[in-house]
């Protein structure tokens, strides 16, 4: 199994805290995002660390697929990462291959900043590498500037999370659904999902911008103060 091409990233995969569909949820404002994520991060799964966080060190950063959580639900993921303009090997290519194949099975040439579907639909219970490459003009070709694994659920444990989520109140506003998909993403531990259902979701632009920014501080904070108590 490939591991990752140049930086090999760890996760915490835990067993899930089941939310149950009965639980009373109360609309946020988008003042309110913070106060959400504080409550949701603190009872959820953590990753051991954030991966593809290399904003500060190259100034880019990707968000989803497999980098906050190595293991996916979605079958069908995007991908969503942003940089700086002053940022250094910013790549502009990226693929996903199965693992140990040398032959991808998506590749596409991407824009900073851009969240690109992913036009490949994953298998259950697969592991994928998706890897990162700029080109290089003095030798003509790609260079690959980082990857990692991304591991989709087993079929009876997408089952769990499919299972969960449709038990959801359909009549829902678009804050309050796309919160309670969050909650029950979260307790799963899949927090690369959490950022792809934000940006997927039908609240404003704004409103999920601040609600990933809002996420990424708070795992930032959770688990700096879990790295203290130790």
């Amino acid at each position: 199994m490939i591991k990752q091409t140049l930086v090999l990233m760890s996760f915490l995969v835990a067993s899930p805290v089941v939310v149950l569909a009965d639980a009373p949820v109360h609309a946020q404002q988008r003042s309110n995002w913070q106060e959400f994520f504080q409550r949701i991060v603190s009872r959820s799964p953590l990753p051991r660390k954030r991966g593809g966080g290399r904003e500060g060190l190259l100034g880019w950063q990707v968000l989803t697929p497999g980098s906050l959580s190595q293991q996916l639900w979605t079958l069908q993921p995007i991908l969503v990462w942003r940089s700086q303009p002053n940022g250094k090997l910013v790549p502009d290519r990226a693929e996903i291959l199965p693992a140990g194949s040398g032959s991808p099975i998506w590749s596409q040439r991407i824009q900073p900043s851009r969240t690109t579907p992913i036009i490949a639909k994953l298998e259950p219970g697969k592991t994928y590498v998706l890897r990162f490459s700029k080109w290089n003009a003095d030798l003509k070709k790609d260079e690959v500037i980082i990857g990692w694994d991304i591991e989709v659920m087993p079929t009876a444990q997408r089952q769990k999370v499919a299972a969960a989520l449709n038990r959801l109140n359909k009549n829902l506003k678009p804050v309050e659904r796309l919160q309670r998909r969050i909650e029950v993403l979260a307790s799963f531990g899949l927090w690369s999902d959490v950022v792809q259902e934000i940006e997927q979701s039908k609240v404003s632009a704004r409103d999920r911008q601040t609600a990933i920014n809002d996420l990424l501080t708070q795992l930032e904070d959770s688990a700096g103060s879990t790295r203290i108590r130790k």
